[in-house]
């Protein structure tokens, strides 16, 4: 099946240039010039920062698998770039959740206008959990029925099937989010003092 569905060609979002040493600068930032004020906002911050770098990191590394697995007519790429495509949606949609929780904190000025559009993140928390919770389908007797339980990467989106139907995210929708939430992560680390709540 994953031989059948691998396309010729990705139109992913190339995402090398953002910073990926975000967790570094933000404890550089708590010891040097004072980060967030302790209590729930700064545990918060901590975990999402940390969070997105794993995203973004899986999200790059998938990037880099699948155009390999192009350019070199490879299976074996393909399927790895799949694990870290799989591991990004799940670690993205753990950094939504965070990043939705500084929004609704008291003690921080994160606002809607931080995160992604809330379609694009519903549509990201759908694509997860399909993701994760795809042994079910397989336990339903969905597996070989028509149902695409494995993610599929296309040359212009990714797909997966579960029991509410096919979900997709274009590449380029997934790109942005990831730009945004790497604004917001950048911006904690660099200017806490903009986001705390007085």
């Amino acid at each position: 099946m994953a031989t059948r569905h691998r396309p010729r060609r990705l139109n992913l979002a190339d995402l090398s240039a953002l910073d990926d040493k975000l967790t570094a600068n933000l404890m550089l930032e708590s010891t040097f010039g004072g980060g967030f004020p302790s209590g729930a906002a700064r545990h918060l911050v901590t975990a999402f920062v940390r969070t997105f770098e794993v995203a973004l990191r899986c999200y790059e590394r998938a990037r880099l698998q699948l155009e390999r697995s192009v350019a070199q007519d490879s299976l074996t790429e393909y399927l790895r770039g799949l694990d870290e495509m799989e591991l990004t949606f799940i670690a993205l949609h753990r950094a939504m959740r965070l990043a939705e929780g500084l929004m609704m904190s008291s003690e921080t000025n994160v606002g809607k206008k931080q995160l992604p559009p809330a379609a694009e993140r519903e549509e990201l928390r759908k694509m997860r959990n399909a993701i994760d919770h795809r042994d079910g389908a397989i336990v339903d007797g969905l597996a070989g029925t028509g149902l695409t339980i494995a993610l599929q990467v296309r040359e212009d989106d990714l797909m997966i099937d579960d029991h509410d139907g096919s979900h997709t995210v274009m590449h380029a929708e997934l790109g942005n989010s990831v730009r945004k939430l790497h604004e917001l992560a950048v911006e904690l680390t660099s200017h806490p003092e903009r986001y705390v709540r007085t």
